[in-house]
Formats: structure tokens, C-alpha cells, sequence
């Protein structure tokens, strides 16, 4: 990770204090709220106010772990985790505004489409070792109805007071845990697949082809001509878009196509939406009549999937009725979603 001052504040004034917290952030961009305020000597709760403030932070994925997760990190996860899903936006921190004219922060806005039109879920993140308690969820029940949201969810470390989960699933609200995923975690889950999968490439041989100048000669009848080339020749030859434009694939590629889903056999049709170039002309494919062979190659190909070396994250519903009730989530990537599709 790497911080500096948030350029829009770049014309102000900070006073000592503010200084100190953002110099501070600024040489150990790994170091937490908690570590800031030990070496500062400022309280905790406002280092995370002026950080957030006056702090620009830019993630580098692959370089975060766990440890170096802290509450601002955590917020990008789930708006990366929200990010991966089939959205119209997500913002990090957004105003959202109340229906007694103020607003209130919320850490994560999502915007999706229904049928009804577009829905609004607010999302409270708490990067906490503690449960969270009912207080908590009374506030973000008030949130949703003074305001146009339509949904919310809260997300904690550290789970959540019986009393906090009987009033959410009154009031609708989701709850979930997410956390760093351990051993015990994944108890009823696959955590190693061993694949092995033959890959074969299917063979293919033009009986006959039939073509149709897209332009006749004048020393050319019209209609349909039937052209001598090799099936060597054919192979080789470019396939082109009916605008003249050359394409990346071969003859041999649009047979490759056409047999990839199809048993062994012989088959005949034509083929509308390319061109090919026979003795120096464009010509259309009236007819290709064609044989897919047996596979001419096998490659097998072994695959050791690990649960524990592909996620390091584990989601937990905690008002799931099923067993199945938590999904796995690789750090880097969701952050690499926060990187390139929310922060962006």
C-alpha cells in the first residue's frame, strides 16, 4: 500500500496534530490507526478521522495480507467482494442523504437493477474483535428508513449479539461474518480437488467445397463453380468478414468450429457470413460438405485445487437457514476488483 496526502487537500492548513498523523501515515503506510496513535500520542478514533480525511491511500493487491488489513482495508474488500457481482455501481463512503435534510457516511453504497428499477444497498462494515451489538443495527434500521435506501446488509469480524441478529432478521437486514479463513472454517466443505482432464483436438476433412464469386468475372458464367484446390491449400487459406476485412482465423479454424460440438460424421451446409479467396477472388461458401474425425490428439492435463491456497477469506450468513451458509473469497482479487472497478 502506498499513502499520501489526498491531493484535494493539498491547499489547506492542517494543524500539528493533522500533520503529524498524516507524515506519520505517510513514511509506515502499513501501520495501523492503533500504531499511528501510540506513536503520536493522539487517541485512536482521531487518527482514523483524519486519516480518512486527509489520506489517500493506493492499494497494491498482491502485496496485502491479513495482517495488514486495518478498517479502511476492510471497507475496500467488501466494496471489492460487491464489485465482482452483476452491478450498476459501488462507492466507497458515500453521502447518503437522510430525509431530515443531512446525510450520513455509509462505508458501502451498491446500486442494482430490478424489475421494479434500481435498488439502493447500503453496507456497515465493522472491523471488530467484539461481537457487534444491538445498537448498531437499531442505527442502520434507522438509515434505510429515513432515506431512499432500499436495502442493507452489515458486515463484521467478529460476529454479531444475539439480540443484534433477533432484530435484524425482524427488520430484514443481512448480517454477515467475514473473516480471515481457517482451519475449521471449510468442516463440510470440498478443500482438495485433484482434476485430471484429457483435452483432445478433433480432426476434420473437407470432401468438397462449392463457391460463388462475390463478384462474377466476365469470364466466369454465374452461379455455382466448383474450384480444384488442395485440402492442404484450403487450411491455410484466411478467413474474411463479408466487408473484405481479414480475420485472425484460418480455413482450418472455422472447421474446428464447426466440428467441436458434433460426433464423428459426415456433414454438409453452407456458410453465410464469410469470405474465402480462391484464384484471386472473394468468394462465398455455398456448400462445404465435411468430415469430423476421431480426436488426432489427447493431452491430459493434472490439477491439484487446494481450498485453503485459492481463498483466504471466508463470508459467513449468519441468518442462513441452510447449512450451506458461507462462500470463500480470495483477498488480492477482491481487492483487485476495488482497485480497477471502485476506487477507479
Amino acid at each position: 500500500m502506498e499513502k499520501r496526502l489526498d491531493p484535494e487537500k493539498e491547499d489547506e492548513d492542517l494543524t500539528e496534530n493533522q500533520q503529524a498523523i498524516v507524515d506519520t501515515a505517510i513514511e509506515h503506510p502499513d501501520w495501523s490507526y492503533s500504531d499511528i496513535s501510540d506513536e503520536v500520542g493522539l487517541s485512536e478514533s482521531y487518527v482514523g478521522e483524519v486519516h480518512r480525511e486527509y489520506v489517500e491511500e493506493t492499494i497494491i493487491p498482491e502485496d496485502v495480507d491479513w495482517d495488514d488489513v486495518d478498517e479502511d482495508v476492510y471497507e475496500m474488500i467488501v466494496a471489492g467482494l460487491e464489485a465482482r457481482e452483476d452491478v450498476v455501481d459501488v462507492e466507497h463512503r458515500y453521502d447518503l442523504p437522510l430525509s431530515q435534510g443531512d446525510s450520513k457516511e455509509v462505508d458501502v453504497a451498491v446500486w442494482t437493477e430490478s424489475t421494479r428499477g434500481e435498488v439502493l444497498t447500503i453496507i456497515e462494515c465493522k472491523f471488530h474483535e467484539d461481537t457487534i451489538e444491538q445498537e448498531v443495527v437499531s442505527e442502520v434500521i434507522r438509515n434505510v428508513g429515513n432515506s431512499a435506501a432500499n436495502m442493507a446488509y452489515i458486515i463484521s469480524k467478529g460476529g454479531f449479539q444475539e439480540g443484534g441478529i433477533s432484530q435484524a432478521e425482524d427488520a430484514g437486514i443481512g448480517l454477515f461474518t467475514l473473516k480471515r479463513l481457517e482451519e475449521g472454517d471449510a468442516d463440510g466443505y470440498i478443500q482438495n480437488v485433484e482434476l485430471t482432464i484429457n483435452v483432445g483436438t478433433p480432426g476434420v476433412r473437407v470432401r468438397g467445397i462449392s463457391v460463388s464469386p462475390v463478384v462474377d468475372p466476365p469470364d466466369m458464367s454465374p452461379g455455382v463453380h466448383s474450384m480444384e484446390i488442395t485440402n492442404h491449400e484450403l487450411m491455410e487459406k484466411r478467413v474474411w468478414e463479408t466487408d473484405y476485412t481479414m480475420t485472425d482465423k484460418h480455413f482450418s479454424d472455422l472447421l474446428g468450429d464447426l466440428c467441436s460440438s458434433r460426433s464423428v460424421g459426415v456433414y454438409q451446409e453452407s456458410i453465410d457470413d464469410v469470405l474465402i479467396s480462391v484464384e484471386g477472388m472473394f468468394c462465398e461458401i455455398d456448400a462445404l460438405r465435411f468430415e469430423c474425425l476421431p480426436d488426432n490428439e489427447s493431452t491430459a492435463m493434472e490439477q491439484t485445487i487446494d481450498l485453503f491456497d485459492e481463498y483466504d477469506l471466508v463470508m459467513i450468513d449468519e441468518l442462513a437457514d441452510e447449512e450451506d451458509d458461507r462462500e470463500f473469497y480470495s483477498l488480492e482479487e477482491s481487492l483487485t476488483y476495488f482497485v480497477d472497478e471502485v476506487s477507479s
